[in-house]
Parts: structure tokens; C-alpha cells; sequence
């Protein structure tokens, strides 16, 4: 039986690192690293924030959530969807009420902090195009082409997402889950494993506030 994951800090924080992840599919990757490493809440502590309209409230609830006085530095992990000005803004009021709260803060865009999508797109990237699942997302896109195109690369790509999600030969419901309970999914995507590797390695060796 799997286990189930504790997706919210419903406990006193034990640990001056927090990840505030904007949905589940970041929150389960960075779980299953942690858990690689052996490490634990002590470590780091790993916050679903279960949506992008929550980041602000659940950022600004985390000094006084659960005992949360001890936490020195927050990384947020979140998709750029079209990097628009209200996208920007977003980005900007959460470093805000990080800095307010005298949290050292680091922001993690995804797919790559420069480019619109989101961690789908990061997936597209780097997934294997000479694979059936792959021919078949391409497929399915070319079939919808003239609503596509009325669509924003976030949407599009977690829309390929799941299709190539569908097309390897073992039932997730979520990337995310996929990547942290499926090792074959994970050796086929080590690109993006190693990028989530790195946003591990940059929140435990930054210097706390």
C-alpha cells in the first residue's frame, strides 16, 4: 500500500528551510528527493500550497502557522504560465511578503525562470521524441490544432503532458506522482529529475536570513 503523503505543515515547523510548492506535482518530486537523501522535515520542510492564487495567503500565514517563528529562508516553486504583467506582479508581491516577513527567499520558475510554461513544458523539453508516447502527444495536438492555437504554452504543454503521461504503459493521474513513484517514468525524463536535484541542492546550501 502507498504511502501517504502529508501535503501540509498541520505541525510545528522543524526546520528553518521551507518549500512552498504551487501544486502537487512539484510538492511529490522534491518529497521522493528528499526521501533519496534521507533526509527529513528537519531538513527541509515541503509545503503544498494546493494553487497559484494561494501562494500569497499561504507565504504570508507561514510566520505564525504551526509554530512556523523559526523559519529563516523560503523557496517558492512555481510555473511562469505566460509570463504576463499580472504573472510578473505575482512573482514580485511574493518576494515582498517574503522579505517583509525578514525570510531570506529564493524564487524557482519553472520552466527555466526566462521562458512562459510551466514544469509540463520543462517535461516536454527533455522527453524522448523518438517514443511512441511522444508521436502520440504530437498526435493529439495536430488533431486540436485550431483551438491550440488559442491557447498559452502552459496550457498546451500540460495538455501534451498528460497524453505522453498516458502513453507509458502505467496508470498516474499526475506527472508529478509519476516521477516519484515510477522508476522507469523517472529514468526516461533524468533531465528533469536532476533539475529538481539542483533546486534541492540551491535551497540546502543557500545561507539563512
Amino acid at each position: 500500500m502507498a504511502t501517504k503523503l502529508n501535503k501540509t505543515a498541520d505541525r510545528p515547523l522543524q526546520s528553518p528551510r521551507v518549500i512552498v510548492c504551487e501544486g502537487a506535482d512539484e510538492y511529490d518530486i522534491l518529497y521522493w528527493i528528499r526521501h533519496q537523501r534521507g533526509l527529513g522535515d528537519d531538513a527541509v520542510e515541503l509545503i503544498d500550497a494546493k494553487g497559484r492564487t494561494r501562494l500569497p495567503t499561504v507565504l504570508g500565514d507561514l510566520r505564525f502557522q504551526s509554530g512556523g517563528s523559526g523559519v529563516q529562508l523560503v523557496a517558492v516553486v512555481m510555473d511562469a504560465e505566460e509570463q504576463s504583467a499580472s504573472d510578473r506582479v505575482l512573482v514580485e508581491q511574493l518576494e515582498a511578503i517574503a522579505r517583509a516577513q525578514g525570510f531570506a527567499y529564493l524564487s524557482h520558475v519553472l520552466p527555466d525562470a526566462r521562458s512562459a510554461g510551466a514544469m509540463e513544458t520543462l517535461i516536454r523539453r527533455h522527453a524522448d521524441t523518438s517514443v511512441a508516447a511522444s508521436s502520440c502527444a504530437d498526435d493529439w495536438e495536430r488533431c486540436l490544432s485550431p483551438s491550440v492555437e488559442t491557447r498559452t504554452v502552459a496550457q498546451k504543454d500540460k495538455a501534451w503532458g498528460h497524453v505522453w503521461l498516458a502513453g507509458q504503459g502505467a496508470f498516474h493521474s499526475r506527472l508529478g506522482h509519476a516521477l516519484a513513484h515510477n522508476a522507469e517514468i523517472r529514468s526516461r525524463l533524468p533531465a528533469v529529475v536532476q533539475h529538481f536535484e539542483s533546486l534541492m541542492d540551491e535551497v540546502l546550501s543557500a545561507p539563512l536570513s
